[in-house]
């Protein structure tokens, strides 16, 4: 099964927040394999997490884009989206 990496930096990863100064400080894991449902952990610095009521989460790259299909906040600075990454996606 091809691996494919998904490099954090070439990813914008988008979060809708309510106000500025927002960050992320980390994701995690880093790369998935093809035809898998996975988990990603998100946190960041000066995040509201908990109190937004439409957070989304989304990896782009290139003219691909993967939507999460669950988004869970554990806390306000961190949260799991819930992706499914398909064959045929860029590796």
């Amino acid at each position: 099964m091809k691996r494919l990496y998904y490099y954090l930096p070439y990813l914008l990863i988008i979060i809708i927040f309510s106000s500025y100064g927002q960050s992320i400080k980390s994701v995690s894991p880093s790369s998935s394999q093809q035809n898998i449902y996975l988990p990603v952990s998100i946190s960041g610095t000066n995040t509201h997490f908990v109190s937004a009521s439409n957070t989304q989460v989304y990896f782009v790259q290139g003219s691909t884009t993967i939507y999460s299909d669950y988004v869970d906040a554990l806390t306000n600075t961190s949260l799991n989206a819930y992706f499914y990454f398909p064959f045929g996606y860029p590796t």
